[in-house]
């Protein structure tokens, strides 16, 4: 279960510190694939584990490396954002 938030949790603290007038919105549960799982585990039918088992870890691959280029790309824009500014002055 951590590993599906911890992805997540780190991409919105990387916004807030980036845009100090970030809020929260209902588009932003869009990152969260947690809900899928956990629908997918109740009422799949996998008699088979291991193809749960596979999906399971195919999202939490997913969902980590997605997140972190999102943050990557976030803080290098904010990084150019502070190089121009401090550039103007």
């Amino acid at each position: 279960m951590i590993l599906f938030l911890t992805p997540v949790i780190f991409y919105f603290s990387v916004l807030f510190c980036t845009t100090p007038s970030f809020k929260f919105k209902i588009s932003d549960l869009k990152y969260s694939n947690f809900q899928v799982i956990i629908l997918l585990q109740r009422f799949g039918g996998f008699e088979d584990q291991t193809v749960f088992n596979v999906i399971f870890i195919g999202l939490i691959l997913f969902q980590a490396l997605s997140c972190t280029d999102r943050s990557y790309f976030a803080i290098r824009k904010h990084k150019k954002r502070i190089q121009q500014f401090s550039a103007n002055t």
